[in-house]
């Protein structure tokens, strides 16, 4: 069962959405106000929150500040205010979403419940790669176990004079292991494991992984955004790249991914560029994604990005595709 906070100070709406939102089957708790939200959010930490704007004792997105030092919990915002400046500052304090009084309950049960599986595929996403990762770590750590035994039948056939025999078997061995190579990126351990399974992504699928990372030891960031920026970023050029043919052209792989990190000013600045096929759909000046799920990766570098007041924004031409993050220091988690 889904939890949810609602912050609101107008107390029969309270009491209608807490009875709705009960009655879909959620696990509802209430504060009619930012003292009493924050005191909630020190007990328990909820799947989703809606928060009114007008608060008897401080501004909502003022309060939603507050919340993100907290948790990363999904926040939509009430308010009566419908003004464009309005909703583009409860996105910049930390919203991801933004609806106007009056409004429907069905409506606000399906914004939570988008918000709800928006997160739940992202959680979905992060284990599936790190339980590859560790995948990888066991292959390797029974592969090291057992190596000896492979020495004594390499060894075996060369004092038998087979040395051809036990060459063959000493580069298949060697063939085996480079599969499990581990590259330490930074010494940032989510990050240098979330790298080393795309690069392993990229040798099997024959892309061409080209890094360059300088991450200064005192910049602190949020393991959990970084999964969600930089694997997202990742995955889209993974998946742009394999829709070109292998092979070579010009004496370069055809599938190239190049990831560059590295700090300018008191940012750090991340950049995933990639070939691609040169097809791009725009609405507007916002990049369109063509994935059937309607860009999720896109949409949650998004979020994170608007929520901290960060940089986002993507260059293409017809051969290469670049994808740029412009990312200021904060507390990591």
């Amino acid at each position: 069962m889904n939890s949810i906070l609602l912050i609101e100070d107008d107390l029969e709406i309270l009491k209608l959405n807490e009875k709705y939102l009960i009655s879909k089957n959620y696990s509802v708790c209430t504060a009619d106000c930012g003292e009493a939200a924050l005191k909630v959010l020190q007990k328990t930490i909820p799947d989703c929150i809606v928060l009114d704007i007008m608060l008897p004792d401080i501004i909502g997105f003022d309060l939603c500040e507050k919340i993100r030092q907290i948790c990363n919990a999904p926040i939509i915002f009430l308010s009566c205010k419908d003004t464009e400046n309005d909703k583009v500052q409860g996105l910049l304090s930390g919203g991801d979403d933004y609806m106007t009084k009056p409004f429907s309950m069905r409506e606000l049960e399906a914004r939570i419940s988008a918000q709800l599986r928006r997160i739940a595929i992202i959680q979905e996403q992060e284990t599936e790669v790190l339980k590859k990762i560790n995948d990888q770590y066991d292959a390797l750590r029974i592969m090291k176990h057992d190596y000896k035994h492979h020495l004594n039948t390499a060894l075996s056939m060369m004092r038998r004079g087979e040395h051809e025999k036990g060459e063959e078997y000493l580069t298949g061995l060697q063939t085996e292991f480079s599969k499990y190579d581990l590259v330490s990126y930074c010494k940032n351990p989510v990050t240098n494991s979330l790298i080393a399974y795309y690069a392993g992504r990229c040798k099997e699928t024959d892309i061409a992984f080209d890094v360059s990372i300088s991450i200064p030891d005192d910049f602190s960031f949020p393991n959990y955004e970084m999964c969600i920026v930089l694997g997202n970023l990742l995955e889209n050029a993974v998946e742009a790249c394999q829709k070109l043919k292998a092979g070579h052209q010009g004496g370069r792989q055809k599938r190239r991914i190049e990831l560059v990190i590295k700090p300018k000013g008191k940012q750090l600045a991340i950049m995933v560029r990639n070939t691609f096929d040169g097809n791009v759909i725009t609405d507007g000046e916002q990049l369109v994604s063509t994935k059937k799920d309607g860009g999720i990766g896109l949409q949650s570098i998004r979020a994170v990005v608007q929520r901290n007041e960060d940089v986002f924004y993507t260059e293409y031409d017809t051969k290469w595709f670049s994808a740029f993050v412009f990312w200021t220091a904060k507390n990591s988690n």
